[in-house]
C-alpha cells in the first residue's frame, strides 16, 4: 500500500479540521458549564429565598394565632362579665 504525499496532506487537513470541532466542542462545553454553574447559584439562592419565606410564614401564622386566641378570650370574658 503506497501513501502519496496528497493523501498525508489531506488527511492533515482532516485532522486540523477536527481538532478545530474539537476545540469548539470543549469551549462550548465550558460555556455550558458556566451557564449551569449560574444556574445552580441561582436556584441556591431562589431556595434561601423560600425557606424564609417559609420561616416567614410560620411566624406570621403563630401571630395569627396567638391574636385569634386572645380575641377570642376577650369575647368569652365579656360574654361572662355581662
Amino acid at each position: 500500500m503506497h501513501i502519496s504525499g496528497q493523501d498525508l496532506t489531506d488527511t492533515a487537513a482532516k485532522l486540523q479540521a477536527t481538532a478545530q470541532k474539537l476545540n469548539l466542542t470543549a469551549a462550548e462545553l465550558a460555556n455550558t458549564r458556566g451557564e449551569l454553574g449560574l444556574t445552580k447559584s441561582q436556584l441556591e439562592m431562589m431556595n434561601r429565598q423560600y425557606h424564609k419565606t417559609l420561616r416567614t410564614l410560620d411566624n406570621t401564622q403563630s401571630r395569627l394565632q396567638q391574636s385569634d386566641c386572645a380575641l377570642r378570650s376577650s369575647h368569652a370574658d365579656r360574654f361572662w362579665n355581662e
